[in-house]
């Protein structure tokens, strides 16, 4: 194939692309064709310094080629916005100019991808995007010399538009976020122009001080692991460490557990109060079901208060229900861990004196032959013990009453 017949082909993948963008960008107004538009509306600047260390680090790392600076800034970004969204593929969307026209007036634009797993490394994710820009660019390719732009976004309905700019906000205004890096290969200054009815202030200024330590962070080893990289500011890294989990709270001695449940049913009974990866039920729901294995144990079951109530099944919404069930009784939980040996099991069962045994069909067929008590079984027997409600409230129950028996694996 020649030459002419290559770059035709490119230019037809080109158009291809551009025009699978253009169908599906999420803003009406977010076109390729620049245009001119008042920069004043719906249009705030923020303007952001990177260091002078990190900018001389990154200019020498890429051996003072402007090229390969705008790789080098085009992969951080891409890295932050996988992080910010998890999304395998990150889409760059270029302007790549041609030096034969002395005002970098043609240019092609070209659709690049980067896919990126966070296994990767950048130095990998770098070379990456290199390599493609490499197979859309020819030998011509040049950078404005006043600034680079990004229009960032993890896919195609918010692709990462990355194009030489003059680095006037009016001429990026029609754009809702863009990072301006001014002034190549030195970067002089670094702005963020954004629509504020689209992105709140506090929202940019976080990307902002995101994107720097994500730099540092590749600086301080480009061949780790992206996933290991921490882009989280000291601050916010303090507030979801430290300040959003000072949970502690001074626990009203007098109340029982069964109160304090009954207490959050009460304040919020349509809330989500257990999920268990397959099914959800809220505080109310949770309230019928425990409260119908209470009756249930009461009145079909003859349990008393003191009793003890053994619970042998998989963790999730039935056990929860379960073991509040046993505990508004006024029983004694009894839980048995079914990874445990069949014989720790049995020494469980013959030990502890359980007058019932709550479980469910699977493992109902699975117990050694030394029980010899009551079953109960969750997922059999649930419509039965939802027609017998625990409505009557007739147990006293006092804050030392014995509440379970717990028993370890027998290795310790």
């Amino acid at each position: 194939m020649s030459a002419k017949s290559l770059s035709e082909e490119k230019v037809v993948q080109n158009e291809y692309w551009m025009e699978q963008v253009r169908k599906s960008l999420k803003y009406d107004n977010l076109d390729f064709i620049r245009r001119s538009t008042d920069a004043g509306r719906n249009r705030k600047e923020i303007p952001f310094d990177l260091d002078r260390t990190t900018r001389h680090r990154v200019t020498t790392l890429c051996d003072n080629d402007p090229y390969l600076i705008f790789t080098f800034y085009a992969a951080a970004i891409n890295v932050l916005f996988y992080r910010y969204s998890s999304q395998e593929y990150i889409y760059t969307i270029t302007d790549i100019l041609s030096e034969t026209s002395p005002d970098h007036s043609k240019k092609t634009r070209a659709l690049l991808t980067s896919r990126i797993s966070g296994d990767d490394s950048f130095k990998s994710i770098f070379n990456n995007l290199k390599r493609e820009m490499n197979s859309q660019a020819s030998s011509s390719f040049a950078l404005s010399e006043n600034g680079l732009s990004f229009y960032a976004g993890a896919n195609l309905h918010a692709a990462l538009l990355i194009h030489p700019d003059s680095g006037s906000p009016s001429s990026r205004a029609i754009y809702p976020f863009v990072i301006g890096f001014i002034g190549w290969p030195d970067i002089r200054d670094c702005n963020i122009v954004f629509d504020p009815l689209q992105f709140d202030e506090s929202v940019i200024l976080n990307f902002s001080g995101n994107f720097k330590t994500m730099l540092e962070e590749i600086l301080k080893d480009p061949y780790l692991p992206v996933k290991k990289y921490d882009y989280l500011r000291s601050e916010e890294l303090m507030l979801l460490t430290d300040v959003f989990n000072r949970t502690s709270a001074v626990y009203p001695a007098h109340e029982l557990l069964t109160a304090g449940f009954s207490k959050q049913c009460s304040l919020d009974s349509d809330s989500i109060a257990v999920y268990d990866g397959q099914q959800e039920v809220s505080y109310r729901n949770l309230d019928l079901l425990s409260q119908g294995v209470s009756g249930y144990l009461r009145k079909q079951l003859s349990v008393k208060k003191g009793h003890r109530v053994g619970i042998y099944m998989d963790r999730g919404v039935d056990m929860i229900a379960a073991m509040l069930g046993i505990l508004q009784a006024g029983a004694v939980l009894v839980p048995i861990d079914t990874a445990y040996p069949l014989q720790r099991i049995a020494d469980i069962l013959m030990d502890s004196g359980l007058q019932v045994l709550i479980t469910d069909s699977f493992y109902m067929h699975n117990l050694p032959d030394a029980f010899s008590g009551a079953l109960m079984a969750m997922d059999l027997q649930q419509a039965d013990f939802l027609s017998l409600p625990d409505d009557d409230h007739e147990i006293h129950l006092e804050k030392d009453d014995p509440c379970y028996l717990l028993y370890t694996s027998g290795s310790t």
